[in-house]
């Protein structure tokens, strides 16, 4: 893979693999951090875990909040509702997931359209306010 690009680990991870990972100069591990503007500020993309398809992933949310195109496994965009290709990016392999984090950071249009739409589709579908209006109007 193209050795300019470095991976930030942002949240819980297991022993093992903070082990196996850290050997790596390109892959550095935060853990859990509460102030996340300074860390994504420069990033290509934010990464939904990988593997977990129950629920919602809420760091898909959380990246599109902050402006930052998204990459997610096919498993867990399956219960997103979100719109391939037009609001996140989704890989079916190690592959693709490559392949895609390459063209967004070579392709600006379509890194700044992905952005776009991620916020537009956050504002429009997941704005806190909106949400206790709804559940006010509920007696």
């Amino acid at each position: 893979y193209n050795k300019n690009i470095k991976f930030i680990i942002i949240g819980e991870i297991s022993n093992i693999d903070k082990n196996f990972l850290s050997k790596n100069k390109n892959i550095k591990i935060l853990e859990n951090q509460k102030n996340l503007k300074m860390i994504l500020k420069n990033s290509i993309c934010g990464i939904s875990n990988l593997n977990i398809s129950t629920g919602f992933q809420s760091k898909i949310l959380t990246y599109m909040s902050f402006g930052l195109p998204v990459i997610c496994s096919l498993k867990s965009f399956n219960e997103t509702g979100l719109k391939k290709n037009r609001e996140i990016l989704v890989y079916k392999n190690n592959f693709s997931f490559i392949n895609l984090i390459l063209r967004l950071k070579e392709n600006k249009i379509k890194s700044n359209m992905l952005s776009i739409n991620g916020l537009k589709t956050i504002k429009l579908n997941y704005n806190w306010n909106k949400i206790l209006f709804s559940y006010i109007k509920i007696k």
